[in-house]
C-alpha cells in the first residue's frame, strides 16, 4: 500500500533538535541513540541487543507504562482499557538502557493498521520521575507526515509554564524517521521547536565499537546535558516555574486533532 511504512526492529542512530524561541533564546543539537521494536518481538529483539552488544544494551518492560515486565501484553492491555482500541502491530521507539541504566524524555509507540500508522502515544517523562502520555489517533486516519495538536497538561521544564499546546508531527520513509514537537503558547505563538531524526540500522551493521565511540557515555550525558542546558537558562535569567501538581488525568487526548 502506498501509506504503508516500513517500521522494523532496528538501531536508530539519531541526533535531536532543541529551538527555545521566547524570552532568552538557545538552541542545541545531540547526537541519540534510540532502538524501534516490534513490541510482540520483545523477547527475541531484547536477547539480540544483549548478544550482539555484550549486555550493554536492553529494553526493560519495567521502565513503561505501569512496569509490567511483558511490554507487548501490557501495551495491548493499556490500549484497550483506555481506547477500547487494537492494532495490528505496535513498535515502541525509545532509548534504550544502557550499562543498566536509562532516562527517557518522550518514548513513542506507533501503532500501525494493515501497515498504516494510525494511532501514536507519546509516553513524556521528567526529571521528577512523573509520567504523562499524549495520545494522538483520528479515528483511524492515516497520520504519517500529518501535524497534531494536544493541549500541554504536563511539566517537563522549570523554564515554560504548563500552558498552550503541541502540535507533533511523524514522517517515515525507508529508512529515516523523523518526529516534529512543537509548542506554543494559547495565543498561537511559537515557543520550542524540537525534532529528533534517526536513520534506521539494522543491528548487524551497527557494531559494539561504534556503539562505545559514539554512545560510550550516552545514558549519564542524557541528565548531564539536562541540567547543563537549564543552568544556561538559570544564568540567562529565564523566567523559573515551580513545579505543578501532576495533572488528574495521565492520559491527554481530548484535544487531539490534525491542523
Amino acid at each position: 500500500m502506498e501509506n504503508d511504512i516500513a517500521l522494523r526492529n532496528c538501531i536508530l542512530d539519531s541526533v535531536v533538535f532543541h529551538s527555545r524561541q521566547i524570552q532568552a533564546t538557545n538552541a542545541f543539537r545531540y547526537p541519540v541513540l534510540n532502538i524501534v521494536m516490534d513490541v510482540s518481538q520483545s523477547k527475541d529483539f531484547n536477547q539480540l541487543l544483549r548478544d550482539h552488544y555484550k549486555n550493554i544494551l536492553s529494553v526493560n518492560g519495567h521502565d513503561y507504562l505501569q512496569g509490567d515486565d511483558n511490554i507487548s501484553a501490557e501495551i495491548n492491555r493499556y490500549i484497550l482499557e483506555n481506547f477500547n482500541l487494537k492494532f495490528d502491530q505496535i513498535f515502541l521507539q525509545t532509548i534504550p538502557k544502557m550499562f543498566g541504566y536509562v532516562f527517557n524524555p518522550v518514548s513513542f509507540w506507533y501503532c500501525l493498521t494493515n501497515g498504516v500508522l494510525t494511532a501514536v502515544l507519546c509516553e513524556v517523562a521528567n526529571t521528577f520521575g512523573e509520567k504523562h502520555y499524549y495520545w494522538l489517533y483520528q479515528n483511524g486516519q492515516n497520520l504519517n507526515d500529518q501535524w497534531l495538536i494536544a493541549k500541554k497538561n504536563f511539566h517537563v521544564s522549570p523554564f515554560f509554564p504548563i500552558e498552550g499546546f503541541y502540535k507533533f508531527r511523524f514522517k517515515f520513509d525507508q529508512n529515516n524517521i523523523h518526529v516534529d514537537i512543537q509548542h506554543f503558547d494559547d495565543q498561537g505563538h511559537i515557543k520550542l521547536t524540537t525534532w529528533i531524526h534517526g536513520k534506521m540500522l539494522a543491528i548487524k551493521n551497527f557494531s559494539l565499537l561504534n556503539l562505545i565511540l559514539k554512545f560510550g557515555w550516552f545514558t549519564p550525558m542524557v541528565i548531564i546535558k539536562i541540567h547543563y542546558q537549564a543552568l544556561k537558562l538559570f544564568f540567562k535569567k529565564v523566567t523559573f516555574f515551580t513545579k505543578p501538581q501532576p495533572p488528574e488525568k495521565e492520559i491527554t487526548h481530548e484535544s487531539s486533532n490534525i491542523s
